[in-house]
């Protein structure tokens, strides 16, 4: 078992009419499948983003982590095949959130593409799982 903190902080004086600074901490006792941290090279052809490894029960929680190097030419979409993209990364960007329970086979099909031209992009990532 191991355990995964998350921390969101949100702080500015002046970009919002009145100052915000709030953070927000989570311990999560992960105990499921990872699959490690995966880099890979991607294009204006989509490509998916493997996480079939999971468990198909349906009652696991499942965790995604993106990220988007801040030298990169262009951004990159992540979502469904065939679908809108649920992600719109710029260079710089990153991501962490649950994608819902369950490895189902629509989950199976995330993809990745750039938001077009000729340069690839490095998208780093991982899923996770919580019983």
């Amino acid at each position: 078992m191991s355990t995964l903190t998350t921390l969101m902080q949100i702080s500015s004086a002046d970009i919002f009419p009145t100052p915000v600074d709030f953070t927000i901490s989570n311990d999560n006792t992960v105990n499921g499948s990872y699959s490690g941290f995966n880099t890979f090279s991607i294009g204006a052809t989509a490509r998916q983003l493997n996480i079939t490894t999971f468990s198909a029960t349906g009652t696991n929680s499942l965790y995604s982590y993106f990220a988007v190097g801040t030298a990169a030419a262009t951004g990159v979409y992540v979502g469904y095949e065939d679908q809108n993209p649920f992600l719109a990364m710029s260079p710089g960007d990153f991501a962490f959130f649950p994608l819902g329970q369950g490895a189902t086979s629509t989950m199976s099909d995330i993809v990745a593409r750039t938001f077009g031209g000729s340069t690839n992009v490095s998208l780093t990532y991982f899923f996770g799982e919580k019983n």
